[in-house]
């Protein structure tokens, strides 16, 4: 639930499920995506900011090698590539 409401932009169910002890702001769906590569992916910088200071590891890699960074890049989401190389 924490992947996909990254990937579309819900903001207020990301912070939500932040909040609930069982939900690990690292957690991968299938293909090694966490959180933070769907928001980063898809340029929601609030997300970001979010899911970092819930401890997110910037770092993760999916099973295809790419880290949230690469993502941001790839899409040319300029916040996004800015709040995670500040993080």
């Amino acid at each position: 639930a924490l992947e996909k409401s990254a990937y579309w932009g819900c903001e207020d169910a990301v912070k939500l499920l932040l909040k609930v002890p069982a939900v690990n702001p690292n957690g991968a769906d299938a293909g090694g995506a966490t959180a933070l590569h769907r928001a980063a992916e898809n340029g929601h910088t609030s997300i970001i900011q979010a899911l970092l200071s819930s401890g997110a590891n910037p770092s993760a890699m999916d099973q295809e090698g790419r880290r949230p960074l690469h993502l941001a890049a790839g899409n040319g989401n300029v916040e996004a590539i800015s709040a995670l190389c500040e993080a």
